[in-house]
């Protein structure tokens, strides 16, 4: 299970990092570029989340539809509420005002840590250790 939840935690860490990468970009260009900073391109963003999140629940749907022990309700919960992360990131307001907390708790342990921190993948050993306890949901599993 080590070796499972390390890999959880790489993926989760980089899924972070591009969430981080586009929020940044999006900000810079349209400080470089005011003149599209407008209600059709805020729009634009907005039908843009929703069909990525309409897609994304499709996709895990199929995919983990016959995965015991997985909760698609929870997971759908968990898409909305990374949408709505990545458009607060981007200074935006929520779509899915509903999921404004992390629905999965058995992630939390992983922590949004946005602190840059870079590892070689093969050359790592683990030298930090998250907690695990109810708030987190490590019970749950």
């Amino acid at each position: 299970m080590v070796g499972t939840s390390t890999m959880v935690s790489y993926i989760y860490r980089d899924e972070l990092e591009h969430g981080r990468f586009i929020s940044e970009l999006l900000r810079a260009t349209l400080a470089e570029n005011p003149e599209h900073n407008n209600p059709e391109f805020i729009e634009w963003v907005y039908d843009a989340f929703t069909q990525s999140v309409e897609l994304e629940i499709e996709w895990s749907t199929y995919v983990l539809g016959n995965v015991s022990g997985i909760d698609l309700e929870e997971m759908k919960g968990y898409i909305k509420y990374r949408a709505n992360k990545m458009l607060r990131m981007m200074g935006l307001n929520e779509v899915y005002p509903e999921y404004v907390e992390n629905p999965m708790k058995w992630i939390r342990a992983y922590v949004d840590n946005f602190d840059g921190t870079k590892t070689d993948f093969f050359e790592q050993k683990s030298r930090q250790y998250s907690k695990t306890s109810d708030l987190n949901g490590f019970d749950d599993l």
